[in-house]
């Protein structure tokens, strides 16, 4: 169960990276031929608040199609429309003397471009770049945290729901608790998950302070349940 769980981390992330939450998405289309593995339609209508996921389009079609259209990026066939979204990395360096190079490459076939541009009227002072260098230390220290912040709370949806979906699972924990006890656990495990849904933004203390605190109930709940 925690690996079919721990293909809904992506998407979660996903979310994450956007900004968005689940009610901003309009529909939810499943590529790949493990999405038509019933249990992960199941995960992702769950994990969607029950919303149902598109069924209109063939998974091993989908990923047939986009592979055809790269294979003639890749053999240097034009007609292939606006189609692709190629996967470039743009990398950018900045010299002391102002001078800035900019590389695009093409991860999948390798090639590079490198351009250089110059502005020899703006130069920046000793005092501007020293700003620069330290504005780069002091953000690459909230990123580092905001990192550890995020990983944290991935974290907590794992345990939360993790233990969710062994709650429902008839076969293993849930057939081992009464009716009573199994509505506590799925209250107290809902109520952590309406939690996390409703506070978007966490800070690195709390996020661990909770860390430890669900470890610990969800340690005491999955013994006790043991126990039955």
């Amino acid at each position: 169960m925690d690996l079919f769980w721990s293909t809904m981390k992506p998407v979660q992330k996903v979310l994450e990276d956007s900004d968005l939450k689940k009610s901003d998405i309009d529909e939810i289309v499943l590529l790949g031929g493990s999405t038509q593995i019933p249990k992960i339609q199941q995960l992702v209508k769950e994990f969607f608040n029950g919303k149902e996921p598109s069924c209109g389009i063939n998974p091993d079609e989908a990923v047939a199609y986009g592979d055809t259209v790269q294979a003639g990026v890749l053999s240097d066939d034009q007609d292939t429309g606006d189609l692709v979204l190629l996967d470039i990395e743009v990398t950018f360096e900045i010299h002391v003397n102002a001078i800035l190079w900019a590389t695009a490459e093409d991860k999948s076939t390798e090639n590079k471009n490198k351009i250089t541009i110059t502005n020899d009227q703006n130069c920046l002072t000793p005092e501007e770049i020293e700003k620069m260098v330290n504005d780069v230390e002091k953000f690459a220290e909230e990123d580092k945290r905001l990192k550890e912040c995020i990983d944290t709370r991935n974290e907590l949806e794992s345990y939360a729901y993790s233990l969710k979906y062994q709650i429902g699972d008839k076969e293993k924990l849930g057939s081992k608790l009464s009716s009573e006890d199994k509505e506590t656990m799925e209250k107290a495990v809902e109520e952590k998950i309406e939690w996390l849904e409703t506070t978007k933004k966490l800070t690195l203390k709390t996020s661990k302070l909770k860390r430890r605190n669900w470890k610990k109930l969800f340690s005491q709940l999955s013994a006790y349940s043991m126990e039955v």
